[in-house]
């Protein structure tokens, strides 16, 4: 039985007890926050990495004996070393090595914000803070929807919902990939009052009125799966499961309700019982045309690949469609297409041994909502980001660092063990 004691945050003589363990962890904080705004996040991203390196450089044992972390690690190389011989092959040689460079930087990030995390019980104050950001976002969203800007003047485009993200549509997926950890910060909540489960409704509306049919994929299989989970845990009579889903298909009714443009792009996925190339399209937005093209050059070039980012040129240049698209939005395609068989076959099996080291840790609620944040975060059949892009590796490898944190630091909640 879990004690439902209160999860306090630390008292002010913590924080100034280990200071440069929370400087490196406003530092994470703070990419969290700068998410929305461009290219701003690398400059603490890029702090942490110097500070990575520093405890790479003079700690080898610690980093690579850390499980939690050497599993991040081993994944990281899992992506970033068949890029090395996709050079060979490389249609674009300069986006290629541009990527290959700035892949390991994020194993540097983790490095630091692991090793800060040791050293402070920092569990709540992740979690509370993740939650506090994602309900902010969420807010902004809805102003805008309802009145045509949000709080810093971003204008409505009329169709989704951007936020603080304007002009990128990325509000609703950047959400649902946090719903891990905003799940895990209201179950502790909850354990004081259930009402705080009200919480979720906002960021729920946000992701729906966002648009994105991704994204609401994301966040159906994290709510089936979390939600699954508890019942597990809690014993819930099946009475509670089933108003839990009758309350969450009326949110979602009411918002596509009041969102024609977002109905729309739902109603939309209908197109999918045809099972063809041409149903993709209507329903996914051409996908199927771009997953057609990834499939010929993959098959031109599966033992090394063309290289990341190299796909729009090389599907383009070799006859297979007569436009571009930047990347084959699917993640284990595009892996494929880029560093070839062996590169997929890497990928595929340290994705799956780092969700089994996880999903055997005993960390209860919490190791589940860490589990569950990474099979998110670079799920093969990812079909809205790039997985050799900036962007993608700036908000991805943002979260697991927040969710290793909340893994590391501490420990478990009394009785959970």
């Amino acid at each position: 039985m879990i004690d439902q004691s209160n999860v306090r945050l630390p008292m002010f003589q913590e924080l100034r007890a280990q200071p440069g363990a929370w400087a490196i962890l406003i530092l994470i904080f703070l990419a969290l926050l700068l998410l929305p705004f461009g290219r701003a996040f690398n400059l603490p991203l890029g702090l942490l990495a110097i500070v990575g390196l520093y405890f790479l450089v003079t700690k080898p044992r610690w980093v690579w004996g850390k499980d939690p972390l050497r599993w991040g690690l081993l994944f990281l190389l899992a992506l970033w070393l068949p890029q090395w011989w996709s050079l060979l092959n490389a249609v674009e040689p300069a986006a290629a090595t541009r990527t290959l460079i700035l892949t390991p930087l994020y194993g540097l990030v983790l490095i630091a914000v692991v090793h800060a995390a040791e050293q402070i019980k920092s569990q709540a104050v992740v979690l509370y803070l993740v939650l506090a950001v994602a309900l902010l976002w969420s807010f902004d969203g809805i102003i805008q929807f309802l009145f045509e800007a949000n709080l810093l003047g971003y204008p409505y485009n009329g169709s989704q919902i951007t936020g603080m993200f304007y002009p990128n549509r990325s509000l609703g997926i950047v959400l649902a990939h946090l719903l891990p950890l905003i799940f895990e910060a209201v179950r502790r909540l909850m354990l004081q009052q259930r009402g705080w489960l009200l919480l979720l409704l906002p960021i729920f509306v946000a992701i729906v009125l966002s648009g994105t049919r991704y994204a609401m994929f994301v966040s159906l299989l994290a709510i089936g799966i979390y939600t699954l989970y508890l019942f597990w845990l809690y014993r819930w009579s099946w009475r509670w499961l089933l108003g839990l889903f009758a309350g969450g298909l009326l949110v979602v009714a009411a918002t596509l309700i009041v969102s024609e443009q977002t109905r729309e792009r739902v109603f939309m996925l209908q197109h999918l019982t045809s099972l063809d190339r041409e149903g993709m399209d209507q329903a996914f937005a051409n996908r199927g045309t771009v997953w057609w093209g990834a499939w010929q050059v993959a098959k031109d070039d599966w033992q090394l690949g063309v290289g990341p980012r190299g796909y729009d040129q090389a599907v383009v240049d070799r006859g297979y469609l007569d436009y571009s698209f930047t990347h084959p939005h699917f993640f284990g395609l595009e892996v494929l297409v880029s560093t070839g068989l062996a590169g997929l076959v890497l990928y595929l099996s340290f994705y799956l041994l780092w969700l089994r080291y996880l999903s055997r840790s005993r960390n209860g609620p919490v190791g589940m909502a860490v589990m569950l944040t990474v099979l998110l975060a670079f799920l093969p059949i990812n079909a809205h980001w790039s997985i050799y892009a900036s962007f993608t590796h700036g908000v991805m490898w943002t979260i697991i660092a927040l969710a290793l944190v909340v893994l590391v630091a501490g420990s478990p909640e009394r009785g959970q063990e």
